[in-house]
């Protein structure tokens, strides 16, 4: 009995501490969407990853520390790749961990307040093709196509700094 008092004691001190205000998750939502737009506007954003996505394969999470940046006309990508390849380097080569130019970049604007971005990439193994979809709340998913290998996909956030 004692343990599930303490239980549910803790359960409403967690729920109290939690709980925002409407206005507060308004306000806090506003300054998320109006960071995600200037990011995008400046071309100037990072991705922390946090799930993958293989082809024909289960979702899988991801531990922290990947991600994918576009600053400067660059991509750099810090993600890995489960999936065929056909045609890499022995080993498996580079995979989706590279600095790479870009070589074409398109952004046009969603119905639902998003963005639906495609990026082209070369790199000296293989060329890629990165569609990313980024919502307002700096939620995105990310498609990548290269080459030489199977497609994947990942989600993750906009980091908001």
């Amino acid at each position: 009995m004692k343990k599930i008092f303490y239980i549910l004691a803790m359960s409403l001190a967690v729920y109290a501490c939690s709980t925002m205000s409407k206005a507060e998750r308004e306000a806090r939502d506003a300054k998320v969407a109006a960071f995600v737009e200037k990011a995008l506007e400046l071309h100037a954003y990072t991705i922390d990853v946090d799930r993958a996505y293989p082809n024909g394969g289960r979702a899988m999470n991801l531990s922290a520390g990947y991600y994918f940046k576009v600053k400067n006309n660059t991509v750099e990508s810090y993600m890995p790749y489960f999936g065929r390849a056909f045609g890499v380097p022995y080993g498996g080569g580079k995979g989706l961990d590279f600095t790479a130019p870009i070589k074409s970049y398109n952004a046009t604007a969603e119905k639902n307040g998003g963005q639906k971005i495609t990026i082209e990439v070369d790199n000296d193994e293989d060329s890629y093709s990165f569609e990313l979809e980024i919502f307002d709340n700096g939620r995105t998913s990310i498609y990548v196509s290269p080459v030489k290998r199977e497609p994947i996909n990942f989600s993750g956030w906009v980091k908001v700094e």
